[in-house]
């Protein structure tokens, strides 16, 4: 019985892992806790590819993984463009953020 059971728990995992759609697998930016601090308002700051640069002069919506919008700030540094916000994170959290074809309001 035991051994049943754990097969058809084990299928079910796989079948889950193959067809659940994985919002990690679709991101512009993530980051990630490693030293089991919590980071309140901290501003981050990411340098853009030509595509994302795109997206970001056309206003399009930067979402965190549960769909928050996210306002950030478009800056040059060192002949680099810079995409910035404000983050929380908890430790060892990782988030995932990318950009919606949404223009914002």
């Amino acid at each position: 019985m035991f051994l049943k059971a754990s097969k058809f728990f084990l299928i079910n995992i796989i079948l889950f892992l193959i067809y659940f759609p994985s919002y990690s697998q679709d991101f512009d930016f993530k980051i990630k806790d490693y030293i089991s601090k919590k980071w309140t308002n901290e501003f981050v700051s990411f340098p853009l590819t030509p595509k994302q640069l795109e997206n970001a002069k056309k206003g399009y919506l930067l979402l965190e993984e549960s769909n928050i919008e996210k306002p950030y700030q478009l800056f040059v540094q060192n002949e680099q463009p810079q995409l910035g916000f404000m983050v929380n994170l908890n430790p060892f959290e990782t988030k995932y953020f990318k950009f919606c074809n949404q223009v914002q309001q």
